[in-house]
């Protein structure tokens, strides 16, 4: 629901910051818009911090915890993460947007998020590693997915050298190959597990595999999924135009005018 409330809030801000033109009402939408915004980030990192985790899940496939227990220390921390990342994609692309003076405050911004990016990255790295096994237990079946993770070293590598040669576009595409690499690599922690269960694990795993919701057990009917699939197959053309379309129409620099916000 917080989720929920942090999405909608987004597009509401959006609408009611051009209502009026008092710097007091649009100022308090632009915190709000940042508000609601970072609260979805943080949200969307605290939830995947709590699938790789494990949460209660009991004898019968429900939550059987409380609110509190999804805000344990490490799925914080990712949330953070997730917040830093996404910071730090953020102000390359505002970069990429923006000239003049504004341009050379976002310069700056880049480094300060790409410095708490790092100092994020490593230690939730650092503790990932340490203290959930299991998160890299596919590593040892499927050896390639090591490529994965050297290919992100380098993109995250390449993006401070991009910045420092004035070149924005190259550290966007590295800041967009960071995210889609941990996207990846957050899958094949988990697969073919959806949720891991916390609850009574046996001697020797950190989760409880028969507690667990995985593809298997958590699908809906074949005959679901193949109307499902219909669905898709007819509507993601739409979507990936109509995207298309919006980002050419706002392509190239931001252009301050009557229409602006």
């Amino acid at each position: 629901m917080l989720l929920l409330f942090a999405l909608i809030f987004r597009a509401v801000s959006m609408e009611f910051r051009s209502k009026r033109d008092s710097v007091a009402w649009r100022r308090f939408f632009d915190y709000c818009f940042f508000a609601a915004s970072a609260l979805a980030t943080f949200l969307f990192g605290v939830a995947v911090g709590n699938c790789i985790k494990g949460i209660p899940i009991g004898r019968d496939m429900e939550y059987a915890g409380t609110f509190f227990d999804l805000l344990r220390p490490y799925p914080l921390v990712v949330g953070l993460f997730a917040v830093s990342m996404f910071a730090m994609h953020g102000s390359i692309y505002l970069y990429l947007k923006t000239d003049g003076d504004l341009q050379k405050r976002i310069h700056g911004w880049i480094w300060q998020t790409f410095g708490f990016f790092l100092v994020m990255y490593l230690f939730t790295t650092i503790w990932t590693l340490a203290k959930i096994p299991h998160a890299t237990r596919n590593f040892d079946q499927h050896e390639w997915a090591w490529l994965v993770v050297f290919l992100n070293v380098l993109a995250i590598a390449n993006i401070p050298r991009a910045v420092y040669l004035n070149r924005p576009a190259y550290a966007f595409i590295s800041s967009a190959c960071c995210i889609a690499a941990f996207v990846f690599l957050f899958g094949v922690a988990l697969f073919p597990y959806l949720l891991v269960s916390n609850l009574d694990p046996p001697a020797g795993l950190a989760f409880n595999p028969a507690f667990s919701l995985d593809i298997h057990n958590a699908a809906s009917s074949h005959k679901t999924l193949q109307i499902m699939q219909i669905i898709a197959f007819c509507g993601m053309p739409f979507v990936l135009t109509y995207t298309a379309i919006i980002y050419w129409t706002f392509r190239g620099k931001v252009e301050i005018g009557r229409f602006s916000y």
